[in-house]
């Protein structure tokens, strides 16, 4: 699951419901993708089910 690198709550939140923070990726091919995914940076989770 990912989540904008700067949106602090929603890191606090997830991390809080029990998914591991993984780490951030910054987005630089984006063929395809939404425009507003152009060079942002991606705050990464996952979790055990």
């Amino acid at each position: 699951m990912d989540i904008w690198a700067d949106n602090k709550k929603l890191l606090e939140y997830y991390t809080n419901c029990g998914f591991n923070y993984v780490g951030v990726v910054t987005m630089e091919k984006t063929y395809g993708l939404p425009k507003h995914y152009e060079g942002i940076s991606l705050s990464l989770f996952e979790i055990k089910i």
